[in-house]
């Protein structure tokens, strides 16, 4: 008889996880998805004169760096950068969305 009890009680405690886990991917399936860096799409990598954004979300805040880490521009929410002035290199521009930061490396041509 006390088998038969320990078989239940641990049947049930087996239900019991396999029924909470069950509701946890349950909701889990009606979260939106988190947009990525793939919603700002910044072209072309290697620039001329303007570097431009194209976003399906906002982009708050834009930075360049050079390669050294300086910070050699800085604007909010604009939708391209000038370039024309700036040496040629390489760059990180780091932008700024609901979602975090992104960083993508560019050359000035």
């Amino acid at each position: 008889m006390l088998t038969q009890i320990n078989h239940i009680t641990s049947f049930l405690r087996i239900a019991f996880l396999a029924l909470v886990l069950g509701i946890v991917f349950f909701l889990s399936s009606f979260q939106s998805p988190t947009p990525d860096d793939s919603y700002v799409k910044v072209f072309p990598t290697q620039v001329k004169t303007t570097l431009y954004f194209i976003s399906e979300i906002p982009v708050y805040k834009i930075e360049l760096y050079n390669l050294l880490g300086n910070i050699v521009y800085s604007q909010d929410n604009s939708s391209n950068i000038d370039m024309s002035l700036m040496p040629p290199g390489f760059y990180l521009v780091k932008y700024y969305t609901p979602y975090g930061e992104h960083i993508k490396r560019i050359q000035k041509m």
